[in-house]
């Protein structure tokens, strides 16, 4: 593993300057997150103890029923979220020039968005953000979201407001095109449907160009949308290099879906089984402790750098994904992306904010000096 760090190192330290010739369009989410730990124990304002696992928070949660209770939330910042802005600004910190079509705020751009045009990122807002409000864990997070407009938001607003001529001029000019977020914009199938009729057939895409899907959390959905939805992927793969990524939790959903089966599979075989359904380019999915990826030369697997002290979790998994594609434009091989994804990840859940290049590079070294106890203190 080692080896395979340095060998990345050596690559960013020379190469990546490539990246800022590239170019990204992401749409269509945008949220303003309100980060919070939940108080276990209170002596005073200074002396707080929090819930640090889901499982203790959860049983906490059912003693009270029949009881009451009441729950203090101690805020540590309110930021831009969704998975379009983290990922695009994570892409933009590495030097690419990123499109963004979402919800960042009618008529005007809301504050906690403004820092991505720093950040190489130019903002096509198309509705109002939503809200959420992420109760962070030392093993996950709970995401508890408010998005009336982005359950209002349709194809047709996004045609009007940006304009088809310049969605076509975006979608022509990019090297990769994410799309993401299928479970919280509520017209998505509609949306990516819309970009399949009135966009695909007058911007000549090539399959050297990347489409890069990512579900979210879609356990709310019924099996029915979601097969749906991995039909309509299914679509842009005569078109792109069409790679889907995936958590573990929505790699588990989806095979449900794909298989029908209640057969307790582990990972490894749920993601041959999936790929192999799909028939698209790639698939990545990245559990907590390692990573994996598929393609035509077979499965890819990497033991993720874990995190014993997070800053914070909410954008994770987006900044893997933003590490992930960038890897990929720069065509390097599927286990140096992972590495790349996991290492923009485990810096920004360490230290909060996305990594620029020598950041970047200075945390991959320091991931391999402590490679063989696998824990970054």
């Amino acid at each position: 593993m080692k080896d395979k760090i340095q060998k990345v190192i050596d690559v960013l330290d020379n190469n990546l300057i490539g990246l800022d010739k590239k170019v990204a369009t992401i749409g269509f989410d945008g949220f303003i997150d309100a980060v919070v730990h939940v108080v276990k124990k209170k002596e005073n304002i200074d002396n707080l103890k929090y819930f640090n696992k889901i499982e203790e928070f959860g049983n906490y949660l059912i003693s009270k029923k029949g009881v009451s209770g009441c729950i203090e939330l101690d805020e540590k910042l309110t930021k831009m979220g969704g998975n379009m802005p983290i990922m695009s600004n994570a892409m933009g910190n590495l030097g690419i020039k990123v499109n963004c079509v979402g919800a960042f705020g009618l008529p005007a751009i809301k504050e906690e968005f403004k820092c991505m045009e720093k950040s190489n990122c130019t903002i096509y807002s198309v509705a109002e953000p939503g809200n959420t409000l992420a109760l962070e864990f030392n093993d996950g997070k709970i995401m508890l979201a408010r998005m009336p407009a982005l359950d209002r938001l349709t194809w047709k607003d996004i045609a009007k407001i940006v304009g088809i001529e310049r969605l076509i001029e975006l979608y022509s000019e990019s090297d990769l095109i994410g799309v993401v977020n299928w479970s919280e914009v509520e017209n998505s199938s509609l949306i990516w449907e819309g970009i399949l009729r009135d966009i695909i057939p007058f911007c000549k895409p090539h399959k050297e160009q990347i489409m890069f899907f990512d579900l979210s959390d879609c356990s709310k959905k019924i099996p029915g949308d979601i097969k749906k939805v991995l039909n309509i992927i299914k679509e842009f793969a005569p078109y792109y290099k069409v790679i889907l990524g995936m958590n573990e939790n929505e790699a588990r959903l989806i095979y449900n879906c794909i298989a029908e089966s209640k057969v307790n599979l582990n990972l490894d075989e749920m993601g041959d089984i999936i790929y192999d359904t799909l028939s698209i380019d790639e698939i990545v999915i990245h559990p907590i402790s390692y990573s994996m990826a598929w393609n035509k030369d077979g499965r890819h697997r990497i033991d993720n750098l874990f995190i014993d002290k997070p800053e914070f979790s909410t954008g994770g998994g987006d900044n893997f994904n933003a590490g992930f594609c960038s890897a990929r434009l720069l065509g390097l091989d599927l286990e140096s992306s992972m590495i790349i994804g996991n290492a923009l990840s485990g810096f920004y859940i360490k230290n909060g904010f996305s990594a620029k290049v020598p950041e970047l590079i200075r945390f991959l070294h320091e991931w391999k000096l402590t490679i063989s106890e696998n824990t970054l203190r």
